[in-house]
């Protein structure tokens, strides 16, 4: 009866027991290594990595110093259904270490108090322990209207600040391991102000950190009485005059006879556009320095015309807030 014998050759034994010492040290720490290699690459790749990754990202600080939201002069159209704006920036990213690595570009969604506004495309980033300044344009595609109409209408005061956050989850390269950490900045973004003309341009910058607090008390003012004679204004130019909102039943009566006194062009366009005069109602109720008030107004009633007026009073009428007139 034939038996198999699957031990190992009696040979290979004797061959292995002539080995000196040093080879057979060298062969049982060579399969060592292997097997290690074998557990620990999976470990690294699936769990090491990963947490040094989310933990460098946590800790990444993300600043624009400078950033403007550009809107085509169509972006308030009606039949527009799918809305895009450009993002222009300047972004710096402090990134702690131990190891730089490479952010594949990815998608990073916008958000201001906790409601999305849109979403862009984050170019990709070879970034190094430290500072990382680049600069890029990016076309951001508006997921709710309102939301960006709010944001884009608070930043176009000088000073004013509102929450802004950017998250997303890329695609991060180090040595040859990838993972996919979570992105969760907030910044406190403050307006710069706005231009508008064949585009509507509205200029911020962002910081970590949260809104500064300040109360500020409004004086109730009186609005100084416009009389055509005085001014020495032709008869048509006394017309257009009296069709301007009238400043002493606004909550900022100094305020709003700045921006007619400086803005009349912008405020009839307005007054002369439907859309566009159904926000003064909304507006003249609000009271005096809430730009959240004003901002809502503006996202009820969207209107080119209506944003061309804020940009002018903000530029015109710099310091405290834009008073109630028409969005």
């Amino acid at each position: 009866m034939d038996v198999q014998n699957n031990s190992t050759p009696v040979g290979a034994r004797a061959g292995f027991a002539k080995w000196s010492p040093c080879a057979k040290c060298c062969s049982i720490f060579s399969c060592c290594a292997v097997v290690f290699l074998v557990v620990m690459i999976p470990v690294a790749n699936f769990v090491i990595v990963p947490k040094m990754a989310q933990s460098t990202m946590d800790r990444t600080d993300v600043s624009m110093p400078n950033s403007t939201m550009v809107l085509a002069a169509d972006f308030f159209n009606p039949g527009n259904e799918t809305k895009h704006l450009m993002l222009v920036n300047e972004v710096i990213l402090n990134v702690p270490g131990p190891l730089g690595a490479k952010i594949h570009a990815y998608k990073a969604t916008l958000k201001t108090e906790g409601k999305e506004m849109g979403y862009f495309e984050f170019p990709e980033l070879d970034a190094q322990v430290g500072l990382n300044s680049m600069n890029f344009s990016s076309t951001m595609t508006v997921t709710n209207n309102t939301n960006a109409i709010t944001f884009a209408t608070l930043m176009m005061t000088p000073g004013y600040q509102t929450p802004l956050e950017i998250s997303g989850d890329p695609d991060v390269t180090a040595i040859v391991f990838t993972s996919t950490p979570h992105q969760d900045n907030k910044l406190t973004c403050t307006g710069e102000g706005s231009t508008f003309g064949a585009i509507i341009s509205v200029t911020m910058r962002c910081a970590q950190g949260g809104v500064t607090t300040t109360t500020t008390t409004v004086a109730p003012t009186k609005a100084p009485k416009v009389n055509a004679l005085d001014l020495e204004v032709a008869p048509a130019a006394a017309a257009a005059l009296a069709a301007l909102p009238d400043c002493s039943k606004t909550a900022c009566p100094a305020k709003c006879a700045c921006g007619t006194k400086n803005c009349a062009d912008q405020i009839s366009s307005c007054l002369a556009d439907t859309s566009c005069a159904a926000g003064e109602t909304c507006a003249m109720a609000c009271p005096c320095g809430s730009m959240s008030c004003l901002a809502g107004c503006a996202a009820k009633h969207p209107s080119a015309k209506g944003f061309a007026v804020l940009s002018c009073v903000s530029s015109e009428c710099p310091g405290g807030t834009i008073s109630a007139l028409v969005v």
